[in-house]
């Protein structure tokens, strides 16, 4: 079940600075200007998780070209490529990208 987001008004943060950042700190808080969303507010420990979760989603560029590459080899061949091998050309293309 979603939980409804709180919205505050911008004008009711700066009156009620202690109250919205409580608010804030059990989930964020939208903050609206003239009725609409403007912004949201969260606290630095959500921040700081939602950061370190983008971060590991990322991929790199050789993780990139390394899933590529066994697709079309895979492709090519007609053969599945093992994640035993993408595993093994991911890790030859970052030592290649480290010596540059």
């Amino acid at each position: 079940m979603q939980t409804v987001q709180q919205i505050v008004p911008i004008s009711d943060f700066r009156i009620n600075q202690d109250d919205v950042l409580e608010m804030m700190d059990k989930e964020p808080v939208i903050l609206a200007q003239r009725s609409r969303p403007r912004a949201v507010l969260v606290s630095v420990a959500d921040w700081n998780t939602m950061v370190k979760q983008l971060q590991e989603r990322r991929f790199t560029q050789a993780e990139v070209e390394a899933i590529l590459e066994g697709y079309q080899r895979s492709i090519e061949n007609r053969q599945r490529v093992s994640s035993k091998e993408l595993k093994a050309n991911l890790a030859e293309r970052e030592c290649v990208e480290h010596r540059v």
